[in-house]
């Protein structure tokens, strides 16, 4: 796994997400582990894995709702790669042990996406607790203009 020996900022603000490492890191295992599968699945298998990073890369460049967007759109290919990691353990490409950890990185993945999109979306009061309504003598004095009509449980049934 990539660690980087200092902490600068970098000028691209995608290279300084973990998340960001973690999908290459994902990647790097995918090149190693894929090189006996056929050629077809295994250019799929990157390219899905691939296009996460990418989202990340280009999500990092836009305000924070489209960059939600761009990841959300983003987790449709970690699916994939769950697919592809099923395929190539049933052609013998994965044993067991490989297939657990290319799951085992697309969980995290999966967590990671979830969480960033999470910090990303919360929602920011628009007010403070003391410009709101805190008695009922507030509430009574808001024209509702409201009928509320009772009906007997009888008429329900």
């Amino acid at each position: 796994m990539y660690e980087p020996e200092e902490k600068q900022v970098s000028f691209f603000r995608f290279d300084d997400l973990r998340i960001y490492h973690k999908t290459l890191d994902y990647i790097v295992f995918l090149f190693n582990e894929t090189q006996n599968c056929p050629q077809e699945l295994r250019t799929k298998f990157i390219d899905a894995a691939d296009a996460v990073a990418q989202a990340i890369a280009e999500g990092s460049t836009r305000s924070k709702q489209h960059c939600a967007t761009i990841l959300k759109g983003a987790k449709p290919n970690v699916r994939a790669c769950v697919v592809y990691t099923a395929i190539a353990m049933r052609l013998g490409v994965f044993d067991e042990a490989t297939a657990e950890e290319s799951n085992k990185h697309l969980m995290e993945i999966t967590k990671m996406l979830g969480a960033f999109i999470g910090s990303l979306t919360k929602v920011k009061p628009m007010y403070n607790n003391s410009s709101a309504y805190n008695s009922e003598t507030e509430m009574d004095e808001m024209d509702l203009d409201v009928e509320t009509t009772e009906t007997p449980i009888e008429n329900l049934l």
